[in-house]
């Protein structure tokens, strides 16, 4: 009897270690669903990702665009306008007149008291008159005279919005330099074009050139 029981006791450990092996598959199994799974959320979330991305962008596109069209609405209404400069901080005299007789005196424009002035107020510190005039021939008549101001303490500047003005003012310096080298250089409003081709100030992307 013994000898039959210790027969057949090797065939039950070879179910056992079956049975361990088939645990094992079960677990390699599992962990390669689990690993798949794992690969699969991955590539999901690289996707949304870049769709979040790619929508961000989009939208800082649009918000420059609509930037840029904000500042374009600002200097069509400044169009007219010109800001004067050098009058004394006390002056009482009506900004109209101070600004007619600048005309006579230093601009030597004739007939100035046909120009139309619609609206001119005192504003800032240094003390400035800010002047819109009915028509842009005028406007124009008077800025372009503005050489005649040099050596005096009286300045005629266009009116900008304060980023524009900040443009202009980095693209100054290049405009000059291209003036004492003998190119055609024209500054028109925050752009500056050197003998037909767009420049930029230094550190700007042309690549990401706002709409305007």
């Amino acid at each position: 009897m013994q000898s039959t029981d210790s027969a057949k006791q090797p065939p039950k450990k070879k179910q056992r270690n079956k049975s361990k092996q088939n645990k094992g598959t079960i677990k390699l199994k599992a962990w390669g669903k689990e690993t798949a799974v794992v690969k699969l959320s991955t590539k999901d979330a690289n996707k949304n990702i870049k769709l979040l991305n790619s929508e961000i962008g989009t939208l800082k596109k649009q918000n420059l665009d609509l930037k840029e069209s904000h500042l374009d609405l600002q200097c069509r209404t400044m169009r007219d306008n010109l800001l004067f400069f050098g009058f004394p901080e006390d002056e009482v005299e009506d900004p109209k007149e101070l600004i007619l007789n600048l005309c006579v005196k230093e601009l030597k424009i004739e007939n100035p008291r046909d120009i139309k002035i619609e609206r001119k107020r005192k504003q800032g510190k240094p003390r400035h008159i800010v002047a819109k005039f009915n028509s842009f021939v005028d406007r124009e008549k008077i800025r372009l005279s503005s050489k005649n101001l040099k050596d005096t303490r009286y300045g005629i500047q266009e009116q900008f919005p304060k980023e524009i003005k900040e443009r202009r003012n980095a693209l100054i310096p290049l405009w000059k330099r291209a003036r004492s080298e003998n190119k055609k250089a024209v500054l028109i409003t925050d752009k500056l074009f050197v003998d037909g081709r767009r420049v930029y100030p230094p550190g700007a992307d042309p690549d990401h050139e706002p709409m305007t």
